[in-house]
Formats: C-alpha cells, sequence, structure tokens
C-alpha cells in the first residue's frame, strides 16, 4: 500500500531500525497537516503486528493528530504545531518509562 510518499516498505525499514537501535521511546514524524488516523496509522499498526509477531495494543489518541501506538512509540504530525507534538511525544513516553506511582 502507498499513502502520498509513504510506503509499506519504508515503514517496514522503520520498525527494522526500531530493532537494532531499541529505543526508551521512538516517533514516527510526518511532516504534514493531513489526518494520520485514516492511513498512516494503520499502516504503522500492520507493521508492528509483523514486526512483533502479534496484535499490537490499540492505539490511542494522546492529541489531535499525536497517537501512542504503544506506550513508547508515537505517530505524529505537524498540525497544529510540528515541535509542540514532537515534544508532547518525548514527554508522554518518558512518562511512560517512569516508576508507577504508589
Amino acid at each position: 500500500m502507498r499513502w502520498q510518499h509513504l510506503s509499506d516498505g519504508e515503514v517496514r525499514a522503520f520498525f527494522e531500525r526500531l530493532d537494532l537501535v531499541r529505543p526508551d521511546v521512538a516517533l514516527f514524524v510526518v511532516d504534514t497537516a493531513l489526518r494520520l488516523g485514516d492511513k498512516v496509522v494503520p499502516m504503522l499498526l500492520e507493521a508492528l503486528r509483523h514486526a512483533r509477531g502479534g496484535a499490537p495494543p490499540p492505539p490511542r489518541r494522546v492529541a489531535r493528530e499525536l497517537w501512542a501506538l504503544t506506550p513508547h512509540l508515537y505517530a505524529v504530525n505537524s498540525k497544529p504545531d510540528l515541535l509542540g507534538n514532537i515534544g508532547r511525544a518525548i514527554a508522554e513516553g518518558l512518562r511512560a518509562l517512569a516508576p508507577a506511582a504508589r
């Protein structure tokens, strides 16, 4: 499948890099104002299912076009503010790394 300028192969390559680098928090950033929920999030979930060998948890919309695919993997776009969305995703991911409050 292809969406705008994004192909399944590029999404799979992203997950291959994640497997090699193993970051604490990862962001899939799309520099567009288009909605991610229609095409990009399903593409990412399918690649995640394929990469991890099982059904991923349902995605969680954090804010507008900021999606948590796992507690440490986020998809963001540039609406309304790319840097704001990136900062929020990093904060969410770091918060997910913190020990649970007692």
